[in-house]
């Protein structure tokens, strides 16, 4: 009972990682366009500054879930071409299964 209360903590604050980082995007966004069509003031705009953070910030997730996406397809492809056995793994007893009894 204790390990299934260590897996539902982890599975907890998998999601409310993946939630700060949503909400993130979220009001990142929302920044974004509210301040879109600013005043600026020139040189070393505090506005400006903190719009290209969250342009860059975005940037950086698109291409972070691209590759992500990319690798995940691959293990997969690899999966399906190879029958679920890839290179580097040895057929054991285990992964085919065996019971072995004395």
């Amino acid at each position: 009972m204790n390990k299934f209360k260590g897996v539902w903590a982890l599975r907890c604050l998998r999601r409310a990682a993946a939630l700060l980082i949503v909400f993130a995007l979220l009001f990142s966004a929302v920044f974004v366009v509210a301040y879109a069509s600013h005043d600026c003031n020139g040189e070393d705009c505090r506005i400006c500054e903190q719009v290209q953070l969250c342009l860059h910030n975005f940037n950086f997730l698109f291409s972070a879930s691209l590759i992500c996406a990319a690798a995940a397809f691959w293990f997969a492809f690899e999966k399906v071409i190879t029958g679920g056995v890839g290179e580097g793994f040895s057929q054991t007893p285990i992964s085919l299964k065996v019971k072995m009894l004395n």
